[in-house]
């Protein structure tokens, strides 16, 4: 067996639109946070806030350590598309556009990592 995707998405539309989150325009942009500083719960208040927007929440836990004083925004490039996609990340969760830099290594998990740090007041 398999599900007709055309008259699946039309029932999902129909019976469900009230309960779908909000599309952003540019489609889903998927963002992994992680807690940077050990306060319990912070990871679920971004969670709201990007939800709010239209992205796309994936939760990634604690960070590789805790006393983040400020936040980072990790983008995988340098190309506009992903400044935009930070910048428009940094603005749901309140920080600004200064905490964007560019990932190291590369990124594949997500279209931004979020390590939230004391700046983050939800």
């Amino acid at each position: 067996y398999v599900v007709d995707p055309e008259p699946t998405e039309q029932l999902v539309s129909s019976v469900l639109a009230g309960s779908l989150p909000p599309q952003r325009a540019g489609g889903p942009v998927r963002v992994l946070v992680q807690n940077g500083v050990g306060t319990p719960g912070l990871g679920e208040q971004a969670r709201g806030l990007l939800v709010e927007e239209g992205f796309t929440y994936v939760n990634g836990g604690n960070a590789n350590r805790f006393g983040y004083r400020t936040s980072v925004v990790l983008i995988r490039d340098a190309s506009a598309a992903a400044r935009t996609q930070g910048a428009e990340v940094a603005a749901a969760l309140g920080l600004p556009e200064s905490d964007l830099r560019v990932a190291a290594q590369g990124q594949s998990v997500a279209d931004v990592v979020v390590i939230l740090g004391a700046d983050f007041a939800p």
